[in-house]
């Protein structure tokens, strides 16, 4: 992804910021799956990415979608959708 040369810039950064958010919400996910299966109580300082993922995700993964389409979706006239 570091090299992409075909995208632009602030493209760039708003897939690379909605990867970030779901990376960091299925590491969370599976290490207090894992803390659970090792009897462990969850206990963290850190904001719950889980949470956070399920109640934003579907709505951020639609606006970066439709960024997307605006930006780099054309007609077969060659008219921006």
């Amino acid at each position: 992804m570091h090299g992409s040369i075909f995208l632009h810039p602030e493209s760039f950064a708003r897939i690379d910021e909605f990867g970030n958010s779901m990376r960091q919400a299925l590491r969370q996910f599976f290490a207090k799956r894992q803390a659970g299966f090792d009897g462990d109580p969850v206990v963290s300082a850190e904001p719950d990415n889980v949470d956070s993922y399920r109640r934003s995700g579907d709505d951020e993964y639609h606006a970066l979608g439709k960024y997307l389409r605006e930006h780099y979706w054309i007609t077969q006239q060659g008219e921006a959708v």
